[in-house]
């Protein structure tokens, strides 16, 4: 789900329920104003608290989608609220496990997505090598 593919090699992540454009919006960010539920499972912390949306958090939920595909479709941090969550993230600084059909190389890739500070996330230009390369 929410993944679209044009070429073997050109792959799309998606939601269309939450898409916006951020070319025109200030530091290409996007700052939701609407207050309908989101899906924090797949989300980075600062959409979360803020609910502030980037190509950085695209990052993040890719790789919590990557995380999904090797874990064979679990949910990420099931039953825990936007709260527990975002406590697990922060405070305990938690991360998703290494799914079993997930290699270490890979699973780094993964971790790195999931850096707290946004500027600390790989591009997707990087990511695109990165796994080329694994």
């Amino acid at each position: 789900r929410n993944i679209l593919l044009s070429t073997p090699d050109h792959v799309k992540i998606c939601d269309f329920g939450m898409a916006r454009s951020v070319q025109n919006q200030e530091h290409g960010q996007y700052k939701m104003k609407e207050t309908h539920k989101i899906p924090c499972a797949c989300y980075a912390p600062e959409s979360i608290r803020h609910k502030l949306f980037s190509s950085k958090s695209d990052v993040w939920s890719f790789g919590v989608t990557l995380w999904e595909c090797f874990s064979l479709c679990e949910q990420p941090w099931p039953y825990l609220t936007a709260a527990d969550i975002l406590n697990k993230l922060e405070t305990e600084s938690k991360r998703l496990s290494q799914p079993y059909l997930c290699s270490r190389s890979f699973y780094r890739v993964l971790m790195s997505c999931w850096e707290h500070k946004p500027e600390d996330r790989p591009t997707f230009s990087y990511l695109k090598v990165a796994v080329k390369g694994i």
